[in-house]
């Protein structure tokens, strides 16, 4: 009970700092339904991982190559280069792998990231009325014109590889091909 106060305090916090900068005015009935929506999201995705038997040796969490005639996109929200809030970078950052790999008419396609609340509302597994809902949206509707489209959900330590070229963003241009020997050695780690 304790932390649905604090989250209801947290979305009246955040309305109100809507309100002030961006003259965006909530009503409270929507402020509650946020909180509300939020909190079981937020119950969802951490029931999952807080399950006995859920792997707590989160080391041994390794990057898994896709089969021969599929492609795995990685996906992270340090690419994103908008001020947004971390859910909806996420997304962003998952919508961007989907329009890669349409533009690169790739047929077969994985897309892979650590945010388990953006993978699941991916999936349709939890509601997408967010902010960020319109993102997946239109994630959902681009998959439609795959062969086939998977979403995968990876531990942060299993995305380590997206992490750190993602962030090679925030440094300026880069060519893929052309990775930092950093990326190169933690890729050899992934595949060891």
């Amino acid at each position: 009970m304790f932390e649905k106060i604090i989250l209801l305090c947290w979305a009246i916090w955040h309305s109100r700092n809507k309100r002030i900068f961006e003259g965006k005015h909530t009503e409270a009935v929507e402020i509650v339904a946020f909180a509300d929506k939020y909190w079981k999201e937020l119950h969802a995705a951490t029931s999952v991982v807080l399950q006995p038997g859920v792997r707590s040796d989160r080391n041994s969490v390794r990057w898994e190559p896709p089969e021969n005639d599929v492609v795995k996109i990685n996906f992270d929200a340090t690419c994103v280069r908008q001020p947004l809030d971390p859910t909806s970078a996420e997304a962003k950052a998952a919508v961007l792998a989907v329009h890669l790999a349409r533009e690169r008419n790739w047929t077969k396609v994985i897309i892979e990231g650590d945010s388990f609340v953006v993978i699941s509302a991916i999936k349709g597994t939890s509601d997408s009325r967010a902010g960020y809902g319109n993102i997946i949206m239109d994630i959902q509707r681009i998959s439609e014109d795959f062969e086939e489209f998977r979403v995968q959900h990876i531990l942060r330590e299993g995305n380590r590889v997206a992490h750190e070229v993602a962030s090679l963003s925030k440094q300026g241009d880069y060519h893929l091909f052309d990775l930092p020997p950093l990326i190169h050695s933690v890729i050899s780690l992934e595949m060891c």
